[in-house]
């Protein structure tokens, strides 16, 4: 077995450490520090970079821009391994052949450790291997954390062979960053990589004695001694680090602990050869890695005392005051904290053992490749130029599983065509079950090939359909076609699903609407439904069994309910959509606007009753008026958008009880005067012009019309030495009697030193009223 105190390096192969066997003085283990790429028989190393540009035509289409940043990509492989080539082996056999100094090798002999010279061994008896290896882990980094960009996956080995060079095989998918990365990294020398093992063997220890001895409080209180408590601020806050012990070697030990007595054999050996390690201090290492798991692990676990509770460990002396409780753990740290343990520790190991070594080779990618070997593994492919073409098809069907009566649907595809370029048969065949909304599936074949190299394309599919509660599948006739995105509807399952909706319909209008389903030729109790929408509830479905017709085209009637209890009934309907939207019926509005006439009072009341009639929908409305300010706009919704005919009727109520019952007359759209209609207009202008305004402070021109049949108004213009608004100068005013045109005007003038002119009410008709004084 592996000599752990007979190691040593060879000049020239210093990253390979040698053991001796503790039996055989011919064997010889090669242990490599670090790693390396397999050699293929050709010498070369296992290593290739595809770096390829990608399909644009798949990237995007005509229409659109090519995505940033995803044009290229690559596929990175190698091997990994832990070998000493053939060339480093020569070395270390002339090495140990030529005496190696004349160093002498420790070797077992019962219980005493005996010498060995190398000068004795001839070159060809020499034999070089790999330790045994127990266990291992390898990886191989590459632009950690970098993004999707620089490597979008990883995969390879996570444990190396464990045999012999321990091999472990790794493939990256580069995006576009990663490859050009690489690339720039080639030519700037630098490595984007590195590869770590992590590797264990087993080695013999020689026959040792160690007997350690002393008081556990003692040494429990030197090594609390050491322990370390570091504070670190940020933003306020306070962050504590407890850092116990780091003790490496048998020394230092020593050095912590004055009353932990260490005592173990010793033998005088020479001095190790250049590159090889002293066996003295190989037996330190061994004896320190003993005492270290006997004594020193036991001080640095958690608290030693079984049942210990937190708060018997008392508090941080770094918390400021605010008394928080520690965690249970070691309490080593805690230096207001007393433990005892009055046990003496007196123990001796002796024997010949085997121990676990471990070694963690590692390197820099490019450490382990040159760049111009680099350069030889690129390989460049466009992926613009297929070989095989591939048909891809998605499969989809569109039943409702939850709410229609099918349980499972079943689609067999078949793709069976003859390569007429020497590529044989191509055959595929898929069966995929559908029973939910969410499935979704792909057929997925190599094409075979017309002899002028163009694909064929054409696969064949059928359907079953399996219905709930009922033993009786139906099966529908194979369909051949080319689809490259297959979606089964229900117009290619022998069967009618409609989802109704309530579409465009004025609620103020329509209180419900009614729609009833018929599929005409079969006789079945689903072929027949009725659906209710509502506002509350717009949606509703309609399914129905064809049987042995292919046609999806069925009829149906709408009556909507209106507000007003009136229903309308539209012609019956044929459609073939499996999401009906019921609008409504109206094509069109009509409006008109009825302002009323005359003064309030002596009118008391003006009452308009509006009416439109379409066959059998009839819209009519009543409305009052009680004063002059308001009006009312009436509108209608018509489902004839060319029949905008309606009349009206207008009651007008005096004040004195009378009253005038109008007749029913045709309107139009618009704006419709009611009431005390004029029948014509009194238009008057004041004409200012001629006035000084520099000499009058104010001027105040009063207007009134009184035909003495009911017709009033007046009107108010007052002038300053601010140019007049023209608006207010005109006055104009709906007369009943056209020959009855004559108003009268007042005029106050007031002027900057006092004087004033008047002059009384005055009638006239001329529209122009100049004033000149």
């Amino acid at each position: 077995m592996l000599n752990f105190l007979n190691h040593f390096t060879v000049p020239g192969v210093e990253h390979v450490t040698i053991f001796n066997d503790d039996q055989d003085p011919k064997l010889f283990y090669m242990v490599p520090e670090l790693p390396s790429l397999l050699k293929r028989e050709d010498g070369t190393p296992s290593f290739a970079l595809i770096s390829f540009a990608r399909d644009f035509t798949l990237l995007a289409d005509k229409a659109t821009a090519l995505p940033t940043g995803e044009t290229e990509g690559g596929l990175l492989q190698l091997t990994t391994s832990l070998e000493v080539s053939q060339e480093d082996q020569k070395k270390i056999r002339a090495y140990i052949a030529g005496g190696m100094g004349q160093f002498a090798f420790p070797r077992l002999n019962g219980k005493r450790i005996l010498l060995m010279r190398a000068g004795a061994l001839a070159g060809g008896d020499i034999k070089l291997t790999y330790p045994t290896w127990v266990d291992g882990t390898v990886a191989f980094h590459l632009f950690p954390s970098g993004g999707d960009t620089f490597v979008k996956a990883l995969e390879g080995s996570s444990k190396p062979s464990l045999v012999n060079s321990n091999l472990a095989s790794y493939t990256a998918l580069l995006g576009q960053e990663g490859v050009r990365l690489i690339r720039n990294a080639i030519e700037d020398g630098w490595s984007p990589g590195t590869i770590n093992y992590s590797v264990s063997f087993v080695a013999r220890i020689p026959n040792l004695k160690v007997h350690v001895w002393g008081e556990s409080h003692d040494v429990y209180n030197e090594i609390k001694e050491h322990c370390t408590v570091t504070e670190t601020y940020r933003n306020g806050n306070s962050t504590r680090t407890y850092r116990y012990p780091q003790v490496s070697s048998l020394s230092e030990l020593r050095d912590i602990s004055t009353n932990l007595h260490i005592e173990y054999n010793q033998e005088d050996f020479r001095a190790a050869p250049e590159g090889g390690e002293s066996p003295t201090k190989a037996v330190e290492d061994l004896v320190f890695q003993i005492v270290n798991q006997m004594v020193m692990q036991k001080f640095l676990s958690p608290g030693f005392e079984p049942g210990l509770k937190a708060e018997k460990l008392g508090t941080d002396p770094l918390a400021h005051g605010d008394g928080a409780k520690m965690p249970g753990g070691n309490q080593l740290w805690l230096k207001d904290f007393e433990q005892r343990m009055d046990v003496s520790i007196d123990f001796t190991f002796e024997g010949s053992t085997n121990f676990v070594v471990e070694k963690h080779p590692n390197s820099e990618l490019f450490a382990v490749i040159d760049k111009e070997q680099v350069k030889k593994s690129i390989i460049e492919a466009d992926l613009s130029k297929p070989y095989f073409t591939l048909l891809d098809v998605p499969v989809q069907v569109t039943a409702d599983f939850d709410r229609d009566p099918i349980a499972a649907i079943k689609v067999f595809l078949e793709y069976d065509q003859m390569d007429e370029q020497g590529g044989g048969r191509k055959r595929q065949v898929e069966e995929f079950l559908f029973d939910s909304n969410e499935d979704r599936y792909f057929f997925r074949v190599v094409m075979a090939r017309h002899p002028d190299g163009t694909p064929k394309d054409e696969y064949t599919y059928r359907s079953q359909i399996i219905y709930k509660a009922s033993a009786k599948s139906e099966d529908l006739a194979p369909v051949t076609t080319n689809d490259r995105n297959l979606i089964i509807g229900y117009d290619q399952l022998n069967c009618v699903n409609v989802a109704v909706y309530w579409g465009a319909i004025p609620t103020d209008a329509v209180q419900q609407v009614q729609v009833s389903f018929r599929y005409p030729g079969v006789d079945l109790p689903s072929a027949t439904a009725e659906a209710v929408l509502r506002l509350d509830a717009p949606q509703a479905s309609w399914f129905t069994y064809t049987g042995d017709q292919r046609s999806t085209e069925y009829e149906y009637d709408v009556t909507f309910f209106m507000t007003d209890g009136q229903r309308v009934t539209l012609p019956t309907q044929r459609s073939s959509t499996q999401r009906l939207i019921i609008n409504a019926p109206f094509e069109d509005k009509l409006r008109a606007t009825f302002v009323p006439q005359g003064s309030f009072p002596p009118v008391a009341s003006i009452v308009v009753t509006a009416k439109y009639k379409d066959g059998d929908y009839e819209k009519s409305d009543v409305h009052s008026f009680t004063n002059s300010a308001e009006t009312w706009e009436w509108s209608i919704d018509l489902r004839d958008r060319q029949k905008r005919d309606f009349t009206y009727k207008v009651d007008v109520t005096y004040a004195d009880g009378s009253s005038d019952s109008g007749e029913e007359q045709p309107g139009t759209e618009g704006t419709i005067l009611v009431g005390d209609v004029a029948r014509d207009m009194l238009n008057v202008e004041v004409v200012p012009a001629l006035l000084d305004m520099t000499k009058w402070k104010l001027v105040i021109v009063r207007l009134t019309y009184d035909d003495g049949d009911g017709t009033r108004g007046e009107h108010i213009v007052q002038l300053t030495a601010a140019p007049p608004d023209p608006a207010t100068l005109k006055w104009t005013l709906p007369i009943t009697d056209a020959s009855k045109r004559s108003y009268s005007y007042q005029i106050q003038a007031y002027g900057n030193a006092g004087e004033k002119h008047l002059v009384d009410p005055t009638s006239t008709t001329d529209p122009l009223l100049v004033l000149e004084f």
